[in-house]
């Protein structure tokens, strides 16, 4: 046992991790074929009615003896650059898991970081164990996130070149892929397990003392670029963004401005100062104040770039940013929504002081370079609630209105030009007479000749209802046509010819 233990230790040689963990899988292998041929020879014997893992037989303890003793150290040996040593402990944890033989719960923030692995094999066979477990027990994987996104962020600080990045290099035509896009496409189809996700990777924003600024700008990149589906998850994560810098943002503003000796109004009227004129200026200043400040302020500045940078992916729009609230489950904001290609999300500041960090040359800012970097996080934070968004939005919408309705050709509207006032008085209209239309003349004759009509009718009539004999005969509904001679419409005043 301590042989073994030794040899898994950190500082052991890669030969004698690989024999160690191949000698364990052996044995694990082993003891399985061996229940089950025991298991089918007690099957064979009394019906099937028993069986032996339920009995706690001897081998079975003893495989769990052995994964429960090394299963820590086997884990440990996992987080290394060498491809070797991270294959065989993946197929060993895996064996350990298929067996049963421990709870995985304490394997899930391991497989967190295997499915961030460069080498396919490893990081499609965490996968298929991670969606076993999605699948099977739910909410199980949120339970261990926090400690899996740690466990993601040192294994990429082992195999990285430079300082870790959270998401893949992206060409002309593809976008960069989260390296945690996986996990986020297991737990994005229900919204509770999607907003508690989407919380937990933004909570460290929140203690940014208590993060090193690379883990966050390891969970930034992973933000910027997980595969979102329809337009409320990228909003929703904008809207705690929002909540964060409101207060986090303006705190770090005024702890800058005491830092330059800048208090009371001269604090707030700071809106239109530059670089060399703050520079310049004899003011009071803590330049010690002003270095802790600018490193305090770098967790903001990520949160502000991937703002604009989520917006400019998907096309949000600040009216819409703002009208979206987390407690209205409309179904506007379950639009399938899609992500223009070739946009990396690269916060400069912040990647220049990891690089530093990582090689271990951090130093002071001067007192220039403090500055530029208020100048930059408060312009940064002026964005945030910008004043003209509805009045830009409006007028978008009317040009889209306008170039929607058909327009007439140009030859068939008439030019008309704006006369002044003064020659508008003096001009003089004559007036209007009223000239005769010739339909309304048309109109008249027709009047004429319906009432010719109804004269002869009712004569027609009145001799029908003095024929019948007695005063209460009703007239004849079937209609009648009078044919007058030429004699009669000479004398007939009534009679006109059309």
């Amino acid at each position: 046992k301590d042989l073994y233990l030794s040899s898994l230790a950190k500082e052991a040689s890669l030969k004698m991790k690989c024999q160690v963990i191949k000698n364990l899988q052996t044995h694990l292998l082993e003891l399985e074929s061996t229940l089950k041929q025991a298991d089918a020879t007690r099957n064979k014997g009394k019906g099937g009615e028993e069986n032996l893992m339920e009995l706690g037989d001897h081998h079975s303890s003893v495989s769990s003896n052995i994964a429960q003793v090394y299963l820590p150290r086997v884990l440990e040996t996992y987080y290394t650059n060498e491809l070797q040593v991270r294959l065989s402990t993946v197929q060993t944890v895996l064996l350990i898991l298929r067996q049963g033989l421990v709870h995985p719960g304490q394997c899930v923030p391991h497989l967190i970081a295997m499915s961030t692995d460069t080498e396919q094999n490893v990081r499609v066979k965490a996968d298929l164990q991670l969606s076993e477990y999605s699948s099977r027990y739910g909410g199980f994987i949120q339970t261990h996130l926090v400690s899996g996104l740690k466990r993601a962020y040192q294994f990429q600080q082992l195999i990285a070149d430079s300082s870790p990045r959270g998401c893949t290099e992206h060409g002309p035509n593809v976008s960069s892929a989260s390296l945690l896009s996986h996990l986020y496409m297991l737990l994005r189809s229900s919204r509770p397990q999607r907003r508690a996700f989407l919380k937990a990777v933004l909570k460290p924003f929140e203690d940014y003392d208590q993060t090193s600024l690379g883990m966050l700008l390891f969970l930034a990149d992973n933000i910027s670029s997980f595969p979102y589906s329809v337009v409320e998850e990228p909003l929703f994560v904008i809207h705690h963004i929002d909540m964060t810098l409101s207060v986090t943002g303006a705190s770090i503003l005024q702890s800058f401005r005491e830092a330059l000796g800048k208090t009371g109004t001269a604090a707030a009227d700071d809106e239109d100062d530059d670089v060399e004129k703050l520079s310049q200026e004899s003011m009071v200043y803590n330049l010690n104040q002003l270095n802790d400040c600018c490193r305090s302020c770098l967790g903001c500045v990520l949160l502000l770039v991937l703002k604009q940078h989520l917006k400019h992916c998907y096309s949000l729009s600040d009216k819409k940013c703002q009208e979206y609230t987390p407690a209205n489950s409309s179904k506007m904001w379950e639009k399938a929504v899609s992500r223009r290609h070739g946009n990396m999300y690269s916060p400069r500041e912040v990647i220049e002081e990891v690089e530093r960090e990582a090689i271990g040359k951090r130093k002071n800012n001067s007192k220039e370079d403090c500055i530029k970097l208020y100048m930059h996080f408060k312009r940064l934070m002026n964005r945030l609630d910008p004043f003209d968004g509805e009045e830009e939005d409006e007028e978008s919408d009317m040009t889209v209105l306008e170039q929607q309705q058909p327009k007439a050709p140009p030859t068939l509207i008439p030019v008309v030009e704006k006369i002044p006032t003064e020659q508008l008085q003096e001009i003089h209209v004559p007036p209007v007479t009223s000239i005769p239309s010739p339909k309304r003349k048309r109109s008249r004759s027709r009047a004429s000749s319906t009432s010719s009509t109804s004269s002869v009718n009712s004569r027609g009539k009145k001799r029908r209802k003095s024929s019948s004999g007695d005063g209460e005969g009703k007239p004849v509904k079937r209609r009648r046509y009078n044919v007058m001679s030429d004699s009669d419409s000479d004398n007939d005043p009534n009679y006109s010819v059309h």
